[in-house]
C-alpha cells in the first residue's frame, strides 16, 4: 500500500516547526526561492491546464482543521440551489472533457 501524505508534517516544516535538520532547513530555503521567482506564474499555468492538481495542491497546504471547519461553517443548500450547482458541475465536466479531446487525451485517464 502506497504511503499517505503527511499533511500536518508537511505544514510544520513548511511553517517553521518541525524544521529542526540542517536538510529540512535547506529544502524549505530552496523552495522558497524557486517560488518567488517562478511562483505566481507556475501556479497560474496548473490552475489552467491541471485543475486537478492545483486543487490537490491547495489542500495539501490547508491545515487538517480547515475541513472540519468548512465542513461545520457550510449551510445546507436548497433543492434549487443544488441543482444549480450540478449544472455548473455538469457544464465544467463537459469543457474539461471537450478541452482533453481536443488535445488528443481521453477525458478519463488518470493525470
Amino acid at each position: 500500500m502506497a504511503k499517505r501524505f503527511n499533511r500536518t508534517a508537511c505544514n510544520n516544516l513548511l511553517h517553521g516547526g518541525v524544521s529542526d535538520s540542517a536538510l529540512g532547513k535547506a529544502f524549505v530555503s530552496a523552495l522558497k526561492a524557486d517560488f518567488a521567482r517562478h511562483g505566481a506564474s507556475r501556479i497560474r499555468k496548473l490552475r489552467k491546464k491541471q485543475p486537478c492538481d492545483y486543487l490537490k495542491l491547495v489542500a495539501s497546504l490547508l491545515p487538517q482543521s480547515f475541513s472540519a471547519a468548512m465542513a461545520q461553517a457550510l449551510p445546507q443548500p436548497t433543492e434549487g440551489e443544488f441543482a444549480r450547482e450540478l449544472e455548473i458541475l455538469r457544464a465544467f465536466a463537459a469543457e474539461y472533457d471537450k478541452a482533453r479531446k481536443d488535445q488528443g487525451l481521453d477525458p478519463w485517464a488518470q493525470s
